[in-house]
C-alpha cells in the first residue's frame, strides 16, 4: 500500500471513530425501574439490581492514566482505575468531577446523573417499596 493509501486509511479510521463517539456518547442515560438501575450508552448496557446497592456517594475522584477504559473529554466508559477508590465501572459524562459512586458487593459504578438528588430520591423510593 502506498503512503497516500495509508494516510487515507488513517483519516477514515480516525473519522469513523469520531463519528462513532459523536453518535453514541450523547445517548448516555440512567433509568431507575422497580428493581434495576439501567445504565446505557449507545449499544452498551449495564444493569444494577437495586437490592444489591450498598452505598451511594457523590465525590470527585482521581484517575490513573494506565486505566483500560475509554477516557474522552467529557466522558468515561468502562473500567477506570481511580487513585482514591480503586477500579470504577464508569458510564459517566465526567472522568473526575461529581461522580456518583454506586457500591455493590461485586462492583463500584460511576455515573453522573443530571439531577443527582433526584436520582438518589428515586432509588430511595424504589428501596422503600
Amino acid at each position: 500500500m502506498t503512503g497516500v493509501g495509508l494516510a487515507l486509511l488513517g483519516v477514515l479510521g480516525v473519522g469513523g471513530a469520531a463519528l462513532f463517539f459523536a453518535v453514541i456518547l450523547p445517548t448516555m442515560k440512567y433509568v431507575v425501574t422497580d428493581t434495576l438501575v439501567i445504565l446505557s450508552c449507545g449499544p452498551f448496557r449495564w444493569k444494577i439490581q437495586i437490592c444489591d446497592i450498598q452505598k451511594v456517594v457523590e465525590k470527585n475522584v482521581g484517575w490513573l492514566p494506565i486505566s483500560e477504559g475509554w477516557k474522552l473529554p467529557g466522558y468515561a466508559l468502562f473500567k477506570i482505575d481511580c487513585a482514591d477508590v480503586g477500579t470504577v465501572r464508569m458510564c459517566a459524562t465526567s472522568l473526575t468531577r461529581r461522580i456518583m459512586l454506586i457500591q455493590t458487593a461485586d462492583d463500584l459504578w460511576g455515573i453522573t446523573p443530571a439531577d443527582p438528588e433526584g436520582f438518589v430520591a428515586a432509588l430511595h423510593r424504589k428501596e422503600d417499596q
